[in-house]
């Protein structure tokens, strides 16, 4: 059942006599038999909101968005993350409810669907109506899941699901700005058919030089230089070509 925060009493004089217990958090269960809960929760814009924390009871400023119920083996076995914080000398190892801060709402959606794909769950329909720029935000939680620089993460166990979202894309009704969004998830979950189509619009319809566009602050998640390059007049006779 939820249970984990809510906003402190006005009345109570003393922080640490209120009652920090939140209410109403949705509880997504990832695996019904799971013996670990993960608390995600901001502290962004969250100002005189707090929670009692897992580890210690104490009132933490912060907001939980979600909890997951998960199976502690799994999140060892595919997390370089997890396998730290549940097996080494953290104070998390001997917990039942571990508090993990995110930095955003997307972060949310990122967590759900690695730990989904960690157990083996088939994925809800929303996971694959996520917009852009959560593909995005996807990426880069790769990298802190594996303990490894974002550009660095293996994406190998999301390609079906790009693959599917990707599915339910009109390439040809997405505006320019959307295709160069999307360019840089194409190339890094190996998605050629979707990259070549996108490419192809652009070099056609766009008079200035390929680019991506990258919706977040991440500027280390971008396309090698050499693989849109700097001139479209190459892609042009390319695809005049086929």
């Amino acid at each position: 059942m939820a249970s984990v925060q809510v906003s402190p009493s006005p009345y109570a004089k003393d922080r640490d006599q209120a009652d920090f217990t939140q209410k109403d958090v949705e509880v997504i269960v990832i695996d019904p038999i799971g013996d670990l809960i993960l608390r995600m929760y901001t502290t962004t814009k969250v100002e005189g909101e707090y929670f009692n924390s897992a580890k210690n009871c104490q009132p933490t400023e912060g907001k939980i968005l979600k909890e997951m119920k998960v199976s502690r083996k799994v999140m060892i076995d595919n997390s370089t993350f997890f396998k730290s914080m549940l097996t080494k000398n953290w104070s998390e190892k001997a917990q039942e409810v571990v508090d993990i801060e995110i930095s955003e709402t997307s972060d949310v959606h990122s967590a759900e669907l690695w730990f989904r794909v960690f157990h083996g769950n088939d994925l809800p329909s929303d996971l694959y109506k996520l917009p852009i720029k959560v593909v995005w935000e996807v990426i880069q939680y790769a990298g802190f899941l594996q303990g490894a620089s974002s550009t660095q993460a293996d994406l190998t166990k999301l390609r079906t699901w790009f693959a599917g979202l990707l599915e339910l894309k009109d390439i040809n009704k997405l505006s320019h700005k959307e295709l160069r969004m999307l360019l840089y998830p194409c190339y890094v979950f190996d998605h050629a058919k979707g990259f070549a189509k996108m490419t192809k619009r652009l070099a056609y319809e766009v008079s200035d030089h390929i680019t991506e566009e990258n919706p977040t602050g991440h500027r280390r998640l971008h396309v090698d230089g050499n693989v849109i390059g700097s001139n479209r007049l190459p892609l042009l006779a390319f695809y005049n070509a086929c």
